[in-house]
């Protein structure tokens, strides 16, 4: 569950930022 949650956070910001990141 941990890194669910830290994927998501990591996610968001960066999709926030990049959104061409993934």
């Amino acid at each position: 569950m941990s890194q669910s949650t830290r994927f998501a956070d990591f996610t968001n910001a960066t999709y926030d930022e990049e959104e061409e990141v993934f």
